[in-house]
């Protein structure tokens, strides 16, 4: 059974793959349907931390972690990390509002076209596997044909975009949306 996080290095990355690899931790094997542990978790994200220490033992510590880096927009990057029709993957890799603003153009490439090219290549080599896409508050709900976008910000278009292509792509595939709220990390006391 293989897990992949995208983001995996993040805040939330980190957070989810340490309560994967607790003891007695199990997933939804699709292709057995059955619950079963992790053999191999991976996670990526597009490069290691400046100090690899910083990262919790839980990860650094547990042989069934292996992480990867590269550049989720790059061709072939994200079908590499399907290796195995056995796979839950959880997709937290996104640019966030300000640097989205900032940068649309690279935003739509990660939060719209290489979220497709995922979706793409799960369905083409696990086609049962199950995905979870992590949204973000920035949408408002389904909007009748025609509507304008909700809000303002291109970040709120793109998540619509993403949310569209996520539904368009997984079609009777098992999948998940989840919106987060705002996330705050609470700082750590010396």
């Amino acid at each position: 059974m293989q897990c992949v996080i995208t983001g995996g290095l993040g805040f939330l990355g980190q957070q989810v793959a340490r309560r994967l690899l607790r003891p007695g931790a199990a997933l939804w094997s699709p292709v057995d349907q059955c619950f079963k542990p992790i053999a191999q978790l991976t996670l990526f994200d597009r490069s290691l931390p400046p100090d690899i220490s910083s990262l919790p033992r839980e990860i650094t510590h547990d042989d069934r972690v292996r992480v990867k880096t590269g550049d989720i927009k790059e061709p072939g990057v994200v079908e590499e990390l399907i290796e195995d029709p056995d796979i839950n993957v959880i997709h937290l890799a996104s640019m966030v509002s300000g640097d989205s603003e900032e940068r649309p153009d690279q935003a739509w490439m990660v939060n719209v076209l290489a979220q497709r090219a995922l979706l793409e290549a799960i369905r083409t080599k696990a086609p049962m596997a199950r995905f979870l896409l992590a949204s973000s508050t920035a949408t408002f709900g389904p909007q009748p044909i025609g509507a304008p976008p909700p809000g303002d910000s291109t970040k709120q278009v793109r998540t619509v975009l993403s949310e569209i292509v996520f539904t368009n792509v997984t079609q009777g595939n098992a999948r998940r949306l989840t919106k987060l709220g705002n996330v705050v990390r609470r700082r750590r006391l010396a």
